[in-house]
């Protein structure tokens, strides 16, 4: 409902830094009518954020965890590709490692007794019969437990004020202290001190993680990604339709013969009809969706990114905005725990979980590249309608480090690697995923460099032969179908979680710029 009510009453990019101007040179009358009108936005989006009503937050609550269940419960296949940084920028990426395929078992449920609460258990599958040649690309496979052709790894994530869920689609992230992932998909035996989780549903059958690890000496020690594809229920190598079942059809259709003269009206439409539905399934048997078949990843590079302008809206949930949630809501993460009341509360079903207030605003972002070695990334945010974006890094500038043209490494390893604000923040180009993050696991400055994670996605339309042709003879300037689909996370300077976001942005034509 904000997403609708935010386009319909069309909300326009608007740039702070010119407010201060119209207001000085307007008047007094005008000085205090807008002063007027500010209060009146302010009051009426603080009645917003305040009126969360136990039922709505039951209802919420419930759309949350619902989602997340939909879309992630059930097997999924997958691999991980893992790296670090050091404290040299210009070394770059190192210790690049890639998993063995692995698969992995995801359920939501409720504990009971000791291990009461709302969490995600996931349980990891591997064969180490591929070790050998895992090895050579750096992959270590020893982790304890871990001996033997056949490898299992389990893990649980509590559902609490730390996980943030985008309901539409499912997409969540989260923190956990000391995350014990299995070392054949981190490429480390180090044991992080802190971990971040994204998860973002690229599909209706795929999605990306992104775990980013801080060791015991608070800094990102390593960054591991993991591309899964959901396995079908029905059939044990992804697809609906078996291979016995398609043979059978097959040699039932085979056995049949071709039409003839002598055919009867009814066999003739039987035959058309399978025909219809044989075109409209993919080799595997198994319908496509229209969003699968229309969509493609989009690799992209310095170069796609500054190609125009970035607009979309974001979906803003912010924690404990209400003074009744806030109540609720248990500290998560390595600040100070909040006050706790003199009588002990009991744990309530899925307390903490899914209370926040939410808004949607427009956003903006640009990113300047010079074509050499230097980049800038640039937020400009808009009207918000509810909540509204926190203290966000503004604007970065940051130093690039390239190897997409290096000839030492095969396309598919080579990554981009992007030292920002004088190494306060780290990005990566990894294939269609950009990732921007702390370098330090340090939250006291806040307030100039805040404690804030974002990882996209980026995806564009597909385009048949005749429309690739065209574009080539058409228009040289003409920009792809392309958009992108961001997560963010911003702490504050205790160590809490406060603000989660998801974005939606498409790829348009950059204004010239007035001179």
């Amino acid at each position: 409902h904000l997403r609708a009510s935010a386009i319909a009453n069309g909300f326009l990019l608007v740039n702070d830094s010119s407010t201060p101007h119209s207001i000085a040179t307007a008047g007094p009358i005008f000085v205090r009518q807008n002063n007027r009108q500010r209060n009146r936005q302010a009051r009426s989006r603080q009645q917003l954020q305040m009126s969360i009503s136990p039922e709505e937050l039951s209802k919420q609550k419930g759309e949350a965890l619902q989602s997340l269940s939909d879309f992630h419960d059930g097997t999924w296949s997958g691999s991980a590709t893992s790296f670090s940084i050091t404290s040299d920028a210009a070394a770059g990426v190192t210790r690049r490692k890639f998993s063995v395929p692995y698969r992995t078992s995801v359920s939501t449920r409720f504990g009971f007794g000791d291990d009461e609460g709302l969490k995600m258990t996931e349980t990891f599958t591997w064969s180490d019969n591929n070790a050998n040649n895992s090895n050579k690309n750096g992959v270590d496979s020893s982790s304890k437990g871990e001996e033997g052709g056949f490898c299992v790894a389990t893990r649980s994530v509590q559902l609490g004020s730390s996980m943030d869920v985008d309901a539409v689609d499912g997409s969540y992230s989260t923190d956990v202290a000391l995350l014990d992932l299995p070392s054949a998909i981190t490429g480390s035996q180090a044991l992080p001190k802190f971990a971040i989780e994204n998860c973002i549903a690229v599909s209706d059958d795929e999605r990306v993680r992104v775990f980013l690890l801080y060791g015991m000496d608070d800094l990102l020690s390593r960054v591991v990604i993991c591309d899964e594809k959901r396995v079908q229920d029905s059939g044990g190598d992804g697809n609906v339709v078996s291979d016995s079942d398609a043979g059978d059809k097959k040699s039932q259709s085979e056995s049949r013969g071709p039409l003839t003269a002598e055919s009867s009206m009814d066999e003739r439409i039987q035959r058309l009809q399978e025909a219809f539905a044989s075109s409209k399934s993919d080799g595997s048997g198994r319908s496509s969706s229209s969003e699968a078949s229309e969509n493609e990843k989009y690799d992209i590079d310095l170069f796609g990114l500054s190609l125009g302008v970035w607009l979309g809206d974001t979906i803003v949930r912010e924690q404990g905005a209400s003074s009744d949630i806030s109540s609720s809501i248990n500290s998560k993460g390595f600040g100070s725990s909040r006050p706790s009341t003199s009588k002990s509360k009991k744990k309530e079903f899925g307390d903490g979980f899914a209370e926040w207030s939410m808004g949607v605003q427009k956003v903006s972002m640009v990113f300047k590249y010079d074509f050499e070695e230097t980049v800038r990334q640039v937020m400009v945010f808009g009207r918000s309608l509810g909540v509204s974006t926190g203290a966000v890094p503004l604007s970065s500038m940051g130093t690039v480090n390239d190897e997409l043209m290096s000839r030492r490494l095969p396309p598919e390893e080579r990554m981009l690697y992007i030292d920002y604000d004088m190494s306060r923040y780290a990005a990566f180009i990894v294939g269609e995923k950009y990732i921007k993050v702390p370098r330090y696991l340090s939250f006291a400055q806040a307030e100039s460099f805040p404690f804030f994670t974002e990882v996209s996605v980026f995806q564009r339309r597909k385009k048949d032969e005749k429309e690739e042709l065209v574009l080539e003879i058409g228009d040289e300037e003409e920009l792809p179908d392309a958009f992108c689909s961001r997560m963010t996370r911003l702490y504050n300077k205790d160590g809490e979680f406060t603000q989660g976001a998801t974005s939606f942005f498409m790829l348009k034509q950059m204004a010239p710029e007035s001179p």
